[in-house]
């Protein structure tokens, strides 16, 4: 769905108009396989902090994998939007988001190059950070591309926002539900602190 939505939707008088298999391309294939592939490296990462031992070194060894899988599939993608017409690579190639994206191929390099250094050694936290560090950097080029569109070519942010009365009520119901949905996240994680072996548990 990433895909199609980067790709675009066809769509008329607010109205999406394209067929039932409109979003399946090569394109949204592609990215559905790059999505794959980067949550498993972290669920990988994730797992280098929960585990220890034997299981530990599994996690390190295919979180190198799905590492060297995530940044070959970076690639594809914006390979595939290079030389595909798709209208995003005008937010990533027109100024001025050119200029804020440019730094972005070297951090991560960065990234990729620390998280190398952290699955041989002995840091159990940084891997996971840096992943989701990873996936910010490929959310905020997506972000770019799409910007001001909340349906992608068709209807911006602008046109699509609710009138101020219902997005007030709106801040009223997030700001009474956010703290409990984190309190109870919290208390989740925190229920299931601690590491777990390979042995059987049951």
């Amino acid at each position: 769905m990433l895909g199609a939505l980067v790709q675009g939707l066809e769509a008329s008088n607010r109205l999406y108009t394209g067929g039932p298999f409109d979003w399946l391309t090569p394109f949204s294939i592609v990215c559905g396989f790059a999505m794959i592939i980067g949550y498993a490296l972290l669920g990988s990462t994730w797992l280098i902090i929960k585990t220890e031992h034997t299981l530990q070194v599994w996690a390190r060894k295919v979180s190198g994998w799905m590492l060297s899988a995530l940044v070959v599939a970076m690639i594809v993608v914006t390979a595939f939007m290079y030389f595909s017409d798709i209208n995003a690579l005008e937010g990533w190639f027109g100024f001025p988001g050119l200029l804020y994206l440019a730094p972005m191929p070297i951090i991560v390099l960065l990234l990729f190059f620390l998280m190398r250094k952290d699955l041989g050694g002995e840091r159990e936290y940084r891997p996971f950070l840096l992943t989701v560090a990873l996936f910010l950097m490929g959310y905020i080029g997506v972000c770019f591309a799409m910007f001001p569109y909340i349906v992608p070519y068709q209807m911006t942010i602008y046109e699509a926002a609710a009138a101020d009365t219902s997005l007030s009520f709106m801040l009223v119901g997030a700001v009474i539900m956010l703290p409990i949905i984190l309190s109870y996240t919290a208390f989740a994680y925190y229920t299931f602190k601690g590491k777990t072996g390979h042995e059987h548990m049951y």
